[in-house]
């Protein structure tokens, strides 16, 4: 099972072959409601068809590539075949932060719709680089931005009563064997002089578990 259909949301089977921890959080997110959520917002979910993500967010894949490349001819990091290309729509609450995590390969972020969101991303080396997406491009927001593979990101949108829309492009495509959502514990004892941003864009310790 993967993240590709928007029909499986509520299954608690559906997603027997992610971790106890991603299944977890994706009751979770179906379980608590969303208060004053835009209407703009809602019409998206609605009629794309988004479900809830484990990040935080809700999402569809709307493609992933039928062309395959074989374990053996992929970096040593990745566990299995891959597709090409993987895409999905996004879309991040303003009240709500998508949290801290990493993938094995770069993900390309597209602006669609909404508010600007900053993409706050740590590299291996505890580097903090915050990336506007959004349409100001005189205020310095970018329409797109690649978060290079490995890098930790988490995403918050900068009207707290508004969302964003984009869309993610995963090359090799997304697998569930490639996601790790950060630990809040191990991040700050790693990155120490970024605590205050780890604490906002991860999970209490006991809702980790």
């Amino acid at each position: 099972m993967d993240w590709q259909d928007p029909m499986v949301g509520s299954n608690v089977n559906s997603y027997s072959s992610t971790s106890s921890r991603l299944a977890a959080i994706i009751a979770l997110n179906h379980l608590e409601q969303v208060p004053d959520m835009h209407p703009q917002a809602k019409y998206w979910i609605d009629h794309l068809k988004l479900i809830p993500h484990p990040e935080g967010g809700f999402f569809k894949e709307v493609f992933r590539s039928q062309d395959t490349i074989a374990r053996a001819h992929l970096p040593c990091r990745y566990k299995e075949d891959h597709s090409f290309m993987t895409s999905i729509f996004f879309l991040v609450l303003g009240n709500r932060p998508a949290l801290l995590h990493r993938v094995q390969s770069d993900e390309l972020w597209v602006f669609l719709d909404g508010s600007s969101l900053t993409i706050h991303t740590i590299d291996q080396n505890g580097n903090y680089l915050p990336i506007v997406l959004g349409k100001d491009i005189a205020a310095g927001h970018v329409l797109q931005y690649v978060v290079p593979a490995g890098t930790w990101f988490g995403e918050t949108v900068n009207d707290s009563n508004g969302y964003t829309l984009a869309a993610c492009i995963v090359s090799p495509g997304f697998e569930y064997n490639d996601f790790e959502l950060a630990s809040r514990r191990t991040l700050t004892l790693q990155f120490p002089d970024l605590a205050d941003l780890i604490e906002q864009l991860t999970l209490p310790e006991e809702r980790e578990r």
